[in-house]
């Protein structure tokens, strides 16, 4: 075991440790701890592991702590962790607490991804235009218009057996597959119309970060923030694929802990990044009920 002192003024987090200091793909990451136990202000651990590129995060788990402020928690790495490199493990429970570690994918081939998609364009006509490149630099993206028209349909590449957001995290998080994507596909406005997905609302509006503040201090029932939620739903700020058309949510098993985490957010506590993918995590986990 390997591990990572920590304390703070507040001395919230007293320890974190990690099961090893390097991973490979399908390796189970355990994470253990203690913390002063504290449920009246802080009901739950949140432990998130982001990319090299600290773009998102590639898991995230909240634990109510025992009595004692032991806590512990597990992840298993897959195809979601798309770059080879450094990741960090983070903690928060009232104050924050970083460390990092590396991880392999089990072949070691960081180009992987760019071998796996360029055999697919390859078969395609449309990578079979690109020796018209050389003698027609321009024409060689007319074929492409002509049989993948920019607004019609999901691009060829897309594995429709995959999550759409599989690839929108690869462009996010790879250079090399998004060079491939813009060499490849540029009569596509963005990878989100190339896989089907409707761009994200870039900035979350105010009125939703007081509803949250608001519902956290039970200013508003539960059916009240959950339209807050819904209305992110609709607009695409929080993308889930296998959402139905009418994308209305349940209120009725939120757990206490979720109405802690609207307020650190509504405190800027936590980023709005980490926000909205905790609120995608609970979907994705039946927590919040998708109808």
């Amino acid at each position: 075991m390997i591990l990572f002192p920590f304390s703070s003024a507040f001395g919230i987090v007293n320890n974190v440790s990690l099961s090893d200091s390097s991973f490979m793909e399908g390796d189970i990451i355990k994470v253990s701890g203690n913390v002063q136990y504290d449920p009246e202000n802080f009901p739950a651990v949140i432990i998130t592991i982001l990319p090299p590129d600290n773009s998102g995060f590639v898991a995230v788990d909240q634990k109510i702590p025992n009595s004692d402020g032991s806590f512990s928690a597990s992840f298993k790495t897959g195809t979601s962790w798309t770059q080879e490199g450094t990741y960090t493990l983070r903690v928060s429970y009232g104050t924050t607490f970083e460390t990092n570690f590396q991880y392999l994918f089990a072949n070691n081939d960081l180009p992987s991804t760019t071998s796996s998609s360029e055999p697919k364009t390859s078969s395609e006509p449309k990578t079979s235009s690109e020796p018209k490149t050389s003698s027609e630099p321009k024409t060689s993206s007319e074929p492409k218009t002509s049989s993948e028209p920019k607004k019609l349909g999901i691009a060829p590449f897309v594995d429709v057996s995959k999550d759409p957001w599989h690839y929108v995290e690869r462009y996010n998080n790879e250079p090399k597959y998004k060079k491939w994507f813009d060499d490849n596909y540029p009569n596509y406005q963005s990878i989100y119309e190339a896989v089907g997905l409707t761009g994200p609302v870039e900035k979350i509006p105010p009125w939703i970060k007081h509803n949250a503040s608001w519902w956290a201090e039970k200013e508003i029932d539960d059916n009240t923030f959950v339209q807050g939620i819904k209305f992110m739903l609709e607009n695409d700020i929080i993308l889930i694929s296998e959402m139905t058309e009418s994308k209305s949510l349940t209120a009725e098993k939120i757990p206490d802990w979720v109405r802690n985490n609207a307020n650190w957010w509504s405190q800027n506590i936590i980023s709005d990044n980490e926000f909205i993918n905790s609120l995608k995590f609970l979907i994705e986990q039946g927590i919040l009920v998708i109808n």
